[in-house]
């Protein structure tokens, strides 16, 4: 059924680039109908197929909220690289 689709849309195409021809030589103007595929609800089996892109827009949305936190989360980060500094420095006087 996929490729019979696929089919009929390619031959629609074609078939409205010889009418937009013919419209042109006949001076008319006239907003013809393409059809597409939705890929996402023509192949739902590819939901779970991940590309680098995907992976990129990920992280950069990611850092986007870490970065809207702001504050918050760099104090955290900082109160525990604080804490494990004192922790070695307590380690190493005592040795």
């Amino acid at each position: 059924m996929k490729i019979r689709k696929k089919e009929i849309v390619d031959h629609v195409g074609n078939l409205n680039v010889r009418l937009t021809e013919i419209n042109k030589q006949l001076g008319t103007t006239e907003e013809l109908f393409q059809p597409e595929i939705d890929k996402d609800c023509e192949y739902p089996e590819n939901y779970f197929e991940i590309q680098d892109d995907d992976l990129e827009k990920f992280k950069k949305e990611k850092e986007a909220k870490k970065a809207k936190k702001g504050g918050k989360a760099d104090k955290k980060d900082k109160k525990k690289k604080e804490e494990e500094e004192k922790e070695e420095e307590e380690e190493n006087e005592e040795e």
